[in-house]
């Protein structure tokens, strides 16, 4: 076995070890059954930071990235990488711990580059490469859940209103969108984002599907939801992701939250969404709680951070 630098020749083999990856957690989640076109390589492959463990001419696994991005999960100064699902594969009945010397590989290379952050999205039914990860330094940040769009009954009555907003009538939800952002910059989150004026949040989300509870004529928790996905499992023309949520404090556990996504979940069955996907910072611990009430995980992104004073 060699271990080589990921390039255009290995990309036909990747893409087949892809493909198997993803029957695998078909296998595993038979309603998460979308027909989906596998992404580019190109990109992965330009970024000249991938490795690939071959043996003849026959690739065992590899791990590729993106090009490295500034300010990685928000981190002011630092640079990081990030590789997709596409972005790495291994050939059934390898040895999972091939990825040791790979991770080993690449990290040279990225740390060579002055990229401190690595991040990679992991299926959830990889747990050995999970733990390997998690070996080498490793934590979970980010989650994508789904969930078969069958609608359910909750559990609490609720006396709210439920509705989609559309057009001018989205403004509604800006007060709780920027406390949503409050939220996301406290413990034990710490994501700064600046708030958002009117302007720019109208101007922001036109394109999505706004849905939302009012108490006497007041908002007091919104959902939205929109066509784009987090990784190409997402990215097929039946789900619907929700990209952003909040409630206000004094409501949850109230059941208003439950009856706005059934709402939401009918309606958007009926717009011909068979599948509802959504995706979280895992230490979030609000968020986490209710996704995985209704939402089944799917995958999660291990990130690890070096320290600065290695360059």
């Amino acid at each position: 076995m060699r271990i080589v630098d990921f390039s255009e020749q290995w990309v036909p083999q990747a893409k087949i070890l892809v493909e198997e990856g993803y029957q695998r957690l078909r296998r595993e989640l038979p309603w998460l059954s979308q027909e989906i076109a596998l992404p580019d390589f190109t990109s992965i492959v330009t970024a000249g930071l991938g490795v690939a463990a071959i043996e003849g001419g026959d690739l065992l696994a590899f791990l590729a990235c993106y090009r490295p991005f500034p300010n990685a999960f928000h981190t002011t100064g630092v640079k990081g990488v990030f590789s997709p699902l596409h972005g790495h594969a291994i050939k059934q009945g390898v040895n999972p711990k091939i990825f040791e010397i790979l991770y080993q590989t690449a990290a040279e290379k990225w740390v060579a580059e002055g990229i401190l952050s690595h991040a990679i999205c992991l299926y959830q039914n990889e747990r050995d490469l999970q733990e390997l990860f998690f070996m080498n330094g490793f934590g979970v940040r980010c989650m994508d859940l789904a969930r078969e769009n069958l609608g359910f009954q909750p559990e609490k009555p609720c006396q709210a209103t439920l509705k989609r907003l559309e057009g001018e009538a989205i403004a509604k939800v800006l007060t709780m969108n920027n406390l949503l952002i409050e939220h996301l910059s406290s413990t034990p989150v710490f994501m700064k984002f600046p708030p958002m004026t009117e302007q720019e949040f109208m101007s922001k989300n036109q394109e999505y599907i706004f849905y939302v509870a009012e108490l006497e004529g007041e908002a007091v928790a919104y959902l939205r939801f929109g066509q784009e996905g987090e990784n190409f499992v997402a990215n097929g023309n039946s789900m619907i992701h929700c990209v952003g949520a909040y409630s206000l404090p004094e409501h949850r556990g109230s059941g208003i939250m439950d009856h706005l996504l059934a709402f939401a979940s009918e309606d958007l069955r009926a717009k011909g969404y068979p599948l509802m996907g959504v995706d979280c910072e895992s230490l979030n611990p609000q968020a986490r709680f209710y996704w995985q009430k209704h939402f089944t995980a799917y995958t999660y992104s291990v990130v690890r951070r070096i320290d600065d004073k290695i360059i």
